[in-house]
């Protein structure tokens, strides 16, 4: 678990570094939400790895890990309908800021669930 939150961590920091390194040499502004959608995303991951984690030898984790994306674009969707909803003028950027970081995000957290589940398996 402290092996995710350590690469969570760095990935909040790369995209981060990359949002204003593109902003700094003026190849792209800034998303005026993207504090929000990053700590919206990363908190998300870490519930849902979390939640997850516990389930992961369980032979509910099918349902569990569907129930989770499910909620996690459910309340994705809200949460960047409420962003559109209070930038208009920035919806773009946002919201493709959104998208490429909860793909990461996902990429990320299903990674890891993939090495503990397939990972070595202890023998009697």
């Amino acid at each position: 678990m402290i092996r995710f939150l350590i690469f969570l961590m760095a990935l909040t920091l790369l995209v981060a570094l990359l949002l204003y390194a593109g902003h700094a040499y003026g190849n792209w502004p800034l998303p005026s939400q993207s504090p929000a959608i990053l700590t919206y995303l990363a908190c998300t991951t870490i519930v849902a790895f979390y939640m997850l984690h516990s389930t992961a030898q369980s032979t509910l984790f099918s349902q569990a890990y569907l129930l989770s994306i499910v909620l996690k674009m459910i309340t994705g969707s809200v949460f960047i309908f409420i962003v559109i909803f209070i930038d208009r003028a920035g919806a773009k950027g946002n919201a493709l800021l959104f998208i490429i970081s909860y793909m990461l995000y996902t990429a990320l957290e299903v990674g890891f669930l993939y090495r503990k589940i397939n990972g070595p398996k202890l023998k009697p």
